[in-house]
């Protein structure tokens, strides 16, 4: 699993490790997220001794999640294009939203990531004002490499923070599928939380 999963990481930095291309219409990146992608055959070839929470920071496990992309707009002064981001469980349960942004900084693409203020149920309107958002953090933007249905982006550690962790999101777009992990870093660098612990979530686009 995690030799395969290496595999496809080096396949797809060989596309978008370079410089991101010159992409005037940000809205072809929420554009081509555009639907729901789970784990479910990742999930379904892991040992059923992964298959549990945590017990310790480095502990391999895995759960099964969806996440349903919906693009929607934002005032203008934020970003010219972004997605509504929901999490769900296994049982469809909401674990929780938010909303990546897509903006051009200089000469990169970057993705800010905000928390949805809305009662967690509430479908939210296809414009979306400030209020309804609350930033990460300028440093918690990750800088995008690649172009739309083959990129990586990741964030700083050193400077997207929750108290003294350091937040280290990576996400890889494919065509085949996406590749999501979060881990939180103790000021030495060690692992204080990772989710999923092992390999990162392998989500699969669900036909419609």
């Amino acid at each position: 699993m995690i030799r395969s999963i290496a595999a496809v990481l080096a396949l797809a930095c060989l596309a978008a490790c370079a410089s991101t291309p010159g992409v005037e219409d940000l809205t072809v990146f929420p554009a081509s997220l555009a639907g729901r992608w789970d784990n479910a055959a990742q999930y379904d070839a892991a040992p059923d001794d992964l298959k549990r929470p945590p017990t310790a920071p480095d502990d391999e496990w895995l759960n099964r999640v969806s996440i349903i992309f919906s693009p929607v707009r934002v005032p203008a002064t934020l970003a010219p294009a972004a997605t509504l981001v929901e999490w769900r469980g296994s049982d469809n349960a909401l674990l929780g939203r938010g909303v990546w942004a897509f903006r051009r900084d200089a000469d990169s693409v970057q993705i800010d990531l905000y928390e949805l203020v809305r009662p967690s149920e509430a479908p939210p309107p296809d414009m979306l004002d400030a209020a309804d958002l609350r930033s990460k953090g300028s440093g918690c933007a990750l800088m995008l490499t690649g172009a739309a249905g083959a990129w990586n982006a990741q964030t700083d550690p050193e400077t997207c923070r929750a108290g003294d962790a350091g937040l280290d999101i990576r996400i890889t777009a494919m065509p085949t599928g996406l590749l999501y992990q979060e881990t939180e870093r103790n000021p030495d660098g060690s692992v204080r939380a990772r989710s999923p612990g092992g390999p990162p979530y392998d989500l699969r686009r669900r036909a419609q």
